[in-house]
């Protein structure tokens, strides 16, 4: 998000092409460092959707590291400033979507526990609480 932001202001000329490069590239290694932790924490633990939806940012992370485009150009970066702010998009999203998949993940998880544990009574009094309070 704080590269969109950055990318942006460079766009809208609030900062010069040398800061925003700056900025953005700090990120670039913590992003790839947690970015294949996660993947490999995915397939260790056999989450497989998880795995599809972050196997193409993981894919795009080596190919670009691959071919020398990790880091920001100072130089080109107002060259490939639309693709830049597409590709980050795109790694929002499937962040995004990972997240909405994990945390229903981990709601299913304690529903499930509440239901073997307690029984079925005990999980319909819930389900209905919940239903009460959204109405």
């Amino acid at each position: 998000m704080y590269t969109l932001i950055c990318l942006a202001d460079l766009e809208n000329d609030f900062i010069n092409p040398h800061d925003s490069a700056n900025r953005i590239n700090k990120f670039v290694t913590p992003e790839y460092v947690l970015q294949a932790i996660h993947f490999l924490l995915f397939v260790v633990g056999a989450k497989w959707s998880l795995v599809v939806i972050s196997f193409p940012v993981v894919a795009w992370l080596v190919r670009a590291y691959l071919k020398g485009q990790a880091l920001v150009d100072v130089t080109e970066i107002f060259n490939n400033l639309p693709m830049e702010k597409k590709v980050r998009l795109t790694k929002l999203f499937a962040h995004l979507m990972m997240f909405i998949i994990i945390i229903y993940r981990v709601v299913e998880a304690t529903v499930t526990a509440l239901m073997a544990s307690h029984g079925p009574a005990i999980s319909h009094t819930i389900i209905s609480n919940i239903a009460r309070a959204a109405l």
